[in-house]
């Protein structure tokens, strides 16, 4: 297939941040557990970054990506995983502090291939792994995390949370902050 007749369908089911996604890929406003948007075995790669925990049903979202990939088709997906500095920061401090609130469902390491073979994965690989994000400056990674979580509270109690949930330091050579932050991630391939 051509590059140019290739296709990103981004499933936000939120209308707030579906409204980001630039107007070249297709959005689709399912809820993860079922996506009757998507047609079986119409994609080829399905890629998720950190939002599987907002499933409700993880093994109905495992069977609708099942579904919707083509035989041979790839899965990628990541996330925070059970038990983290993340997860409790996510589960606490971000449902704290958004008009939304915030309650994931994450999982341990240990659950991903159980569920992903349930759903009819193989060659399956997980890990986990340190995926620091980096910022010039205290300020300007204050600043994203109160636009990523829609956090309510001002700058310095934002900090404060920060810095009594997760893990800050400076990058070697003074070159700004690192936030730590970990994701499991999880491959598979659908077979028949």
């Amino acid at each position: 297939v051509a590059a140019s007749s290739s296709q990103c369908i981004c499933l936000e089911p939120c209308l707030e941040l579906a409204n980001r996604i630039h107007p070249v890929h297709r959005v689709c406003n399912d809820p993860i557990e079922r996506m009757p948007g998507i047609a079986s075995r119409s994609i080829h790669v399905a890629l998720g970054l950190a939002g599987l925990h907002h499933s409700t049903a993880i093994p109905s979202t495992l069977a609708e990506l099942q579904r919707v990939l083509t035989r041979g088709g790839q899965l990628a997906l990541c996330d925070v995983s059970k038990h983290s500095k993340m997860a409790v920061w996510l589960n606490e401090y971000v449902h704290q502090n958004n008009p939304n609130g915030h309650q994931g469902m994450f999982l341990h390491p240990d659950e991903w291939k159980p569920l992903l073979s349930q759903a009819g994965f193989s060659e399956l690989r997980v890990e986990t792994k340190s995926v620091p994000w980096l910022f010039d400056s205290e300020y300007e990674l204050i600043r994203f995390c109160k636009g990523l979580f829609n956090l309510q509270p001002n700058h310095s109690q934002i900090r404060e949370a920060i810095f009594d949930y997760l893990d800050v330091y400076s990058q070697p050579g003074n070159h700004g902050v690192a936030l730590d932050w970990e994701l499991t991630y999880a491959w598979g391939i659908k077979a028949a």
